[in-house]
């Protein structure tokens, strides 16, 4: 067997990490830059590892390397959209880069911190998400009236239960009243 051959590497094409990437990441450079480290990332591994990594599911492992190198980049990315790129479930990203890291010998408290503090902050707290959430109710109640009656937010146009009548036509027929 050679040596300086990665059999890993010949399965997992340099295209199919970083196209996957770029469907990932917004911006153009991070995708790139998470990619190349991705596949370095991988690489590596084999050689340090071949015979722990030789059998696994490619994309799994892919999808793995992806969340690290994004995690260990100060880059958000949550597990199921790396999985839904990749054709694999998040609960294989969670147990794949788990198993990648202690392979590695990483300690994976000092990950799931510097995890942790990411999400922080990029996902709102629960009073955050509270509010929004009633933002979206309040948005949706004013949506579903005025679908209802379409005439509330006409200026000069008063509905009622009556019918619908201008502000002009309502003020003389009091005064008349009178």
């Amino acid at each position: 067997m050679d040596e300086e051959k990665c059999w890993l590497c010949l399965r997992t094409t340099p295209q199919k990490i970083l196209e996957g990437c770029h469907q990932i990441f917004k911006d153009k450079d991070i995708a790139h830059k998470i990619g190349i480290k991705a596949m370095e990332f991988l690489r590596d591994l084999y050689f340090k590892e071949p015979a722990r990594v030789s059998g696994r599911h490619t994309n799994g492992l892919i999808g793995a390397a992806v969340y690290i190198v994004s995690v260990v980049e100060d880059v958000f990315v949550r597990q199921q959209e790396v999985a839904s790129v990749y054709d694999i479930t998040s609960v294989t990203v969670r147990n794949n880069y788990r198993y990648l890291l202690k392979i590695l010998g990483v300690n994976a408290e000092e990950f799931l911190k510097k995890r942790n503090s990411l999400l922080r902050k990029n996902v709102p707290t629960w009073a955050g998400r509270e509010k929004l959430h009633q933002r979206e109710k309040t948005k949706l109640k004013k949506e579903k009236s005025l679908l209802k009656n379409p005439w509330n937010n006409v200026p000069g146009v008063v509905s009622t239960a009556r019918g619908i009548h201008t502000v002009e036509a309502r003020t003389e027929t009091r005064s008349q009243e009178k």
